[in-house]
């Protein structure tokens, strides 16, 4: 609410700011027009026009003029310069915030692991109670340093490729084949647990995107289907081809598995970093809390629509992908 007061506050002062240069520079090309310009021609010309013209009898019609040209004029400089002025600096704000929030997150999250080694390795240390079992925590200390490794991989990997920011390569490509290869790479886990998987490809688009960030979307919503999914249930994938207008085709992907439900509570706060759907720590079951957080910021930086939401005995992911 805060915010969009601001943004209502800025506009209001870049239109009134608009309005009054404008207005200034109407009433001064005017008067030139009605008044000036018509006296420098007859001075020229050598001779005086029978009637006159005279400031003060064209006034009422140079403040009309004057109204209905700046109204004309602020509305336009508005639609053509303040308006883009306003969503640039409402998008920097927006990454400032998102990169904000993303260091707080993976800095809070930091400290637990490297909070738990040192304690380990301080008890091997001094030789401490439980601790003088070293082999057992020496492995625990191995296990931690891996989530702790997976932290940083993933805070490079937002700074590598970019993800907050407008540097996004885009391409041309195939959805179908990118979407059958990763399928096809998660097979062994979906196997594993007897989930059945279902792909229905009814698509013949390409769409317009970045493909390494598309591959990671698609990687993220299909492998957290198959781990949050329990055994012997179903995944069903979709990918087809909807009008978004006349001349607009859009490619939606959708993907639902069985067996999970998420509550309300949960759905809000999914797309939040480092948020877990489920308490535990290990990477396997409660995850990093940091995959659906990079989908997120990936669908956000292309304009794609998407949305997640559950049924009674489902949670369904879809994103719209844009075609040239």
């Amino acid at each position: 609410m805060i915010k969009l007061w601001s943004k209502l506050k800025l506009k209001r002062r870049l239109f009134l700011t608009t309005s009054i240069l404008i207005t200034f520079l109407t009433a001064i090309i005017t008067t030139m027009v009605f008044l000036i310009l018509p006296n420098i021609y007859y001075s020229t010309c050598g001779y005086k026009p029978i009637n006159k013209v005279k400031f003060f009898d064209i006034l009422p019609m140079v403040i009309v003029l004057v109204v209905i040209f700046s109204i004309i004029a602020s509305f336009l400089f508005m639609s053509l310069i303040t308006k883009p002025l306003v969503d640039i600096i409402d998008k920097e704000h927006l990454q400032m915030v998102r990169k904000k929030e993303f260091m707080a997150a993976i800095s809070h999250d930091l400290k637990t692991p490297i909070t738990i080694i040192s304690g380990q390795l301080e008890g091997m240390i001094y030789n401490v109670g439980k601790y003088k079992d070293r082999d057992f925590y020496l492995n625990k200390c191995y296990e931690d340093m891996q989530e702790l490794k997976f932290l940083i991989n993933r805070t490079i990997e937002i700074s590598k490729r970019d993800l907050l920011t407008d540097g996004l390569v885009k391409t041309e490509f195939d959805i179908n084949a990118l979407l059958e290869e990763i399928v096809s790479k998660h097979k062994f886990l979906y196997n594993s647990k007897n989930i059945s998987m279902n792909l229905n490809i009814y698509n013949t688009k390409k769409i317009f995107a970045n493909k390494e960030d598309i591959q990671t979307v698609l990687n993220n919503l299909i492998s957290n289907a198959i781990i949050y999914s329990p055994e012997n249930e179903d995944i069903i994938i979709n990918l087809f081809e909807i009008k978004k207008k006349v001349s607009e085709t859009l490619v939606r992907f959708s993907i639902e598995n069985t067996g999970i439900s998420l509550n309300k509570e949960k759905l809000t706060k999914i797309f939040d970093p480092l948020y877990r759907v489920e308490s535990s720590r290990n990477k396997n079951t409660g995850g990093t809390g940091l995959g659906l957080y990079f989908v997120d910021q990936i669908l956000k930086n292309h304009e794609f629509f998407y949305k997640m939401f559950s049924r009674e005995n489902s949670t369904i992911f879809i994103v719209d992908f844009k075609t040239l």
